[in-house]
């Protein structure tokens, strides 16, 4: 981080970073075991990145935001707080689309999307949940940064419903629980 920010974002990045200090890096079978037409994008376009590495991105958008909707839970919970530093660092980074795709992935994550779709459930830890709580809290403060537009106020209220789950609900099952466990037996 080049630049100084705020003292409650460095706070939130410490929290970011400690609760997500030991979730290892997912092996290149376990980036997106679910494979499909998505799969090889997520190996193309994640598969080399290291955590470092996405901190450091220069551009964060839709498509990136999009490859975390079809990579593993263990994939998720190794770049995710990556993804939510640089969305802390540099916001002007991040453009619309890759806003929206981790908005979408996050309420899939913790089961409380709008429309009633169920599918992507990652289990966390309490830390882990409380950690994206304040990121969601974060996000709201520096919104503008993001240019949504005359979306502001709909994403203001997804991050403060967003917010809310986080507080009461801890995912204890991923949604790729039993695909993983096969192929970690192979």
């Amino acid at each position: 981080m080049a630049r100084m920010l705020p003292q409650n974002r460095v706070a939130c990045i410490g929290k970011i970073r400690e609760a997500f200090d030991s979730c290892p890096r997912p092996t290149p079978e376990l980036l997106s075991p679910n494979g499909g037409i998505d799969g090889p994008f997520v190996h193309k376009n994640w598969g080399h990145l290291t955590r470092d590495d996405v901190e450091a991105l220069e551009f964060f958008g839709h498509s990136l935001g999009e490859d975390i909707t079809y990579m593993s839970s263990v994939a998720f919970r190794y770049f995710v707080p990556s993804v939510m530093i640089l969305f802390l660092s540099r916001p002007d980074s991040i453009d619309f689309g890759g806003f929206i795709s981790m908005v979408s992935r996050c309420e899939s994550a913790f089961q409380c999307r709008a429309d009633g779709y169920t599918y992507g459930q990652i289990a966390m830890t309490r830390p882990q949940a409380e950690a994206f709580r304040e990121w969601f809290g974060q996000l709201m403060t520096i919104i503008r940064k993001f240019d949504l537009g005359s979306f502001e106020d709909e994403y203001k209220g997804r991050l403060r419903a967003l917010r809310s789950r986080a507080k009461t609900f801890t995912p204890d099952t991923d949604y790729d629980a039993s695909t993983i466990q096969a192929i970690r037996r192979r």
